[in-house]
C-alpha cells in the first residue's frame, strides 16, 4: 500500500494565517504600543525608544561609510535625540546618509521581526546586537552618556543570550523589532517637518536634507519613505512563519 495517503499536505499559509499564528509576536506588540497610547506611560518604553534613537544614528553613520563618506562620532541624548557626524563628498552621499538613518531602524526591525520566530536564531540575533553595540562604544561614541548607554545595552543583550526561556526571548527579541519598525511611525512629525530648531540653530530635517540636495518636496520623500518602510514590515511579516 502506498504511504502517500498518509503524507500530509502542506498548505500554502496566507499572511493572515502568518501573523496570527505567532502568540509571542502579539504578546510584544501589546507591550510595545500599549504605553504609546498614554502619555503618562511612554517613559516605561524609554530604554526601547533610546535603543531606537541609536539605530537610527548608527545607520546614518554607516550609509554614509558604504556611500564613501566619513562616520566621526555619535551623539545620544536624554531626550531621546542624537546626532551622528558625518562627512560626504557627493549630493548622492548626503541623500543616502540622510535616508539611510530613516530607513535602517525599519530594516533591522524587520531582520529582527523575521529570524526572531526561530529560537536558535534569536538568541543569534541577540549576541550579534549585544556585540554591535559593544563595536559601537569603542569606534564612534565619544561622550560619557553615549558610552555608559552603549555599554550597559550591550550588556543587557549579550546576557539575554544566555536566557534558556523560549517565550522570554522571542519577546524581548521581538519587543526590539517592533519599535524599530515603528519607529518612522512615532516620528512622524519629524519625518513631515523641512527644517527644525536645536540649540538655536535652525537645521534641515533628514527628508528635508534629501530635498534640499536632490530636489522635489520633502513631504515626497517623506511619504516615499514612509511607503517602503510599510513594504519592509508587511515583507518581513508575510515571509516568516513561526516555527520551533
Amino acid at each position: 500500500m502506498s504511504d502517500l495517503a498518509n503524507t500530509p499536505i502542506k498548505t500554502k499559509r496566507s499572511f493572515k494565517d502568518t501573523l496570527w499564528a505567532d502568540r509571542y509576536f502579539w504578546i510584544a506588540a501589546v507591550i510595545v504600543i500599549l504605553p504609546q497610547l498614554s502619555f503618562a506611560l511612554t517613559w516605561l518604553l524609554w530604554p526601547l525608544r533610546q535603543f531606537a534613537t541609536y539605530v537610527h544614528e548608527l545607520f546614518h553613520g554607516l550609509f554614509s561609510l558604504v556611500s564613501g563618506g566619513g562616520f566621526d562620532r555619535m551623539v545620544m541624548y536624554l531626550d531621546g535625540g542624537g546626532t551622528a557626524f558625518t562627512s560626504y563628498y557627493t549630493e548622492i552621499g548626503s541623500a543616502l546618509t540622510s535616508a539611510g538613518g530613516l530607513i535602517g531602524p525599519a530594516i533591522l526591525g524587520a531582520i529582527i521581526l523575521f529570524f526572531s520566530r526561530r529560537f536558535k536564531m534569536t538568541h543569534k540575533l541577540l549576541l550579534a546586537l549585544g556585540v554591535m553595540m559593544a563595536l559601537s562604544a569603542a569606534l564612534w561614541a565619544r561622550d560619557s552618556y553615549t558610552i555608559t548607554f552603549c555599554v550597559v545595552t550591550s550588556m543587557v543583550l549579550i546576557g539575554a543570550y544566555f536566557i534558556p526561556s523560549k517565550g522570554f526571548v522571542r519577546v524581548f527579541a521581538q519587543m526590539i523589532g517592533i519599535q524599530l519598525c515603528l519607529q518612522n511611525v512615532l516620528d512622524f512629525r519629524y519625518m513631515f517637518i523641512e527644517s527644525f530648531e536645536r540649540n538655536g540653530e535652525i537645521l534641515f530635517s533628514d527628508t528635508g536634507n534629501i530635498a534640499q540636495t536632490l530636489g522635489g518636496s520633502y513631504v515626497l520623500w517623506a511619504s516615499i519613505i514612509a511607503a517602503f518602510t510599510l513594504v519592509i514590515i508587511v515583507f518581513a511579516l508575510w515571509k516568516s512563519a513561526p516555527s520551533d
